[in-house]
């Protein structure tokens, strides 16, 4: 069995772009014909680089309507402009085994040996290793605006600004801070969280223990004063080896 780092190392090796290519044509009655087409004169390509041993990092040569994109632990996925889901790479877990009638997708979020895709009447769906029920959104989950996935856990942002976690809690992916509201984005790997919120600060969705900062009899910095006596330790040295 592959562990748990080296999955996380594969997921981080591979890397993914699109790229717009505006094709320019000649003025004629015939170009002008063809540029009425916006897949014959925007197209938007997948690119890929890194590590390729599934040929997660190979998107497929058809693929020139990308509008989103995502890449898991050895897979890749991509949403077509007209709201289909395109997988390549590794499908061990089911990754690229897209749910039937899969359409209306807006964007995708892919992690270890799972995957989810957001559709544009705001619902969310799962597909892949269903470890801990990673690949399952909750019943009746709705209004959600954006997505993303952890190692372990899945996460859904609410229209109202709210978060909504499903998944492990093993280290407490899943409390999201009491109150949280007002948030814009989401972002989740391994097994903790992000959100962005509205006046631009940050929250945590795993409790960090900050050091604890110690203090003397006077209540000054004890840290700071072995520092500062270092200092003058040094610079006294100093004087005396060069004779001042």
């Amino acid at each position: 069995m592959v562990s748990s780092w080296k999955r996380k190392a594969a997921h981080a090796a591979a890397l993914l772009a699109v790229t717009t290519t505006l094709t320019v044509l000649p003025l004629s009655p015939a170009a002008a014909s063809a540029a009425a087409s916006p897949s014959q004169d925007l197209q938007r390509k997948v690119v890929g680089w890194g590590s390729n041993t599934w040929r997660q990092a190979t998107p497929p040569s058809d693929l020139t309507t990308a509008v989103s994109i995502a890449g898991g632990a050895n897979f890749s996925l991509a949403v077509r402009s007209d709201g289909t889901v395109t997988g390549w790479g590794r499908n061990t877990y089911g990754q690229l085994n897209f749910p039937a009638g899969l359409s209306g997708v807006v964007s995708v979020a892919a992690s270890t040996n799972y995957a989810l895709a957001l559709k544009s009447d705001g619902t969310v769906v799962g597909w892949g290793s269903n470890l801990n029920g990673r690949a399952q959104p909750p019943l009746g989950l709705s209004g959600v605006t954006a997505i993303a996935a952890g190692d372990q856990h899945g996460l859904a942002l609410k229209s109202d600004g709210t978060v909504v976690a499903w998944g492990s809690n093993s280290a407490g992916q899943l409390n999201i801070p009491a109150g949280l509201s007002g948030v814009t984005a989401v972002a989740a790997a391994g097994d903790w969280s992000l959100a962005l919120k509205s006046d631009g600060s940050r929250r945590l969705g795993r409790r960090l223990r900050r050091p604890t900062r110690r203090t003397d009899t006077d209540g000054r910095d004890r840290n700071r004063r072995r520092a500062r006596s270092r200092i003058g330790v040094a610079d006294e040295w100093n004087r005396r080896r060069l004779g001042q």
